[in-house]
């Protein structure tokens, strides 16, 4: 089951994931298979080291965002989604319990009761959105995202569990997903567009969650699992889709024109992603927790135990540290 996910003391799912497709260039074809290469990126990834410290990598090279100094023995920080808007680089995660996001490495904390969680993160102009969970009074978790810093609760009874782990924002449209444990209080996979919530199972299954979403055009994606046992799923425009085998969960997803990315787990500590259903399964003591696309490259970040932060592309690793983990990555144009 993914519901708190733990990702190795993650606390969030989830991710928010750049997906673009590969230039095409014109002229006369050659004789031959000659197509064209993917264009280089930038490859961005997010996550922790140590004894949980916020930190980030561009191309190899790793960025501290909090002071190992300062961080409290429970209450330390991580960074669990990143994007790049422009020259700006936005991560979300959590800095000593309370939600944050950082904006070129400098830390802005968001207010609410503490702990809180920065799980995904959208930028949309001037505009930064940041969704995740914060506790309340009777130490339940209650779904809420922040825009510009200002809090917007998802889920109005504080006396139920309620997780935003991912979003995504078209012009003022703001798409958010997660989980609520409405009327029986078992988890269900939820969306919430503009704050009104959708149920994406309506009771069918006995328990599930959702992790990530992504918008492509007029549609909306959205990973997650379904079942008691968890299977990988996805839905488009609230169709389901499954995926896994029992015991799998989709923690991340990226659309590249027709095709659909997951990126999770298909059993107990084996890594995998999914390419329109068609699985490949990453090594054993692996974990899978974010995907982008360049081209026909696919990007899956994570890590493998004992904590080697760590991507994958096209299957490749590239270890980024022996003692840390990925919760995110992101692919820039050069």
């Amino acid at each position: 089951m993914i519901f708190i996910k733990l990702k190795k003391l993650i606390s969030f799912a989830f991710i928010a994931l750049i997906a673009f497709a590969g230039c095409k260039k014109g002229g006369t074809q050659m004789p031959g298979n000659t197509t064209a290469p993917n264009p280089p990126v930038d490859v961005y990834a997010v996550g922790y080291t140590g004894n949980s410290i916020a930190t980030y990598w561009k191309n190899g090279v790793a960025t501290r965002l909090a002071d190992s100094a300062t961080a409290l023995t429970a209450l330390s920080s991580t960074a669990n989604a990143i994007v790049v808007s422009g020259t700006d680089v936005y991560i979300a995660g959590t800095l000593y319990g309370q939600a944050a996001y950082w904006k070129n490495g400098v830390a802005a904390t968001l207010p609410g009761a503490i702990p809180s969680f920065g799980n995904a993160i959208a930028v949309n102009g001037a505009d930064v959105y940041v969704a995740g969970a914060m506790s309340t009074k009777t130490t339940n978790s209650v779904a809420e995202y922040w825009k510009n810093g200002v809090p917007i609760r998802l889920v109005t009874d504080s006396s139920s569990f309620s997780w935003a782990y991912g979003i995504a924002v078209s012009g003022s449209d703001v798409y958010i997903a997660g989980y609520t444990t409405p009327g029986i209080g078992l988890p269900v996979a939820t969306f919430w567009k503009n704050g009104v919530a959708t149920y994406l199972d309506s009771g069918a299954q006995p328990t599930s969650g959702t992790n990530a979403i992504v918008l492509s055009g007029n549609d909306v994606y959205i990973a997650g699992s379904i079942g008691s046992a968890g299977t990988a799923a996805y839905w488009k425009n609230d169709v389901l889709t499954s995926v896994g085998q029992s015991g799998s969960n989709a923690t991340a997803m990226a659309v590249n024109g027709n095709n659909i990315y997951l990126a999770g787990n298909n059993g107990i500590a084996l890594g995998w992603y999914w390419k329109n259903g068609a699985g490949i399964s990453l090594p054993f003591n692996s974990f899978a927790t974010a995907i982008a696309v360049n081209g026909t490259d696919v990007y899956v970040a994570g890590y493998t135990n004992p904590n080697s932060a760590t991507y994958w592309k096209n299957g490749v690793p590239t270890q980024l540290t022996t003692n840390g983990v990925l919760n995110g990555i992101a692919l820039v144009p050069k």
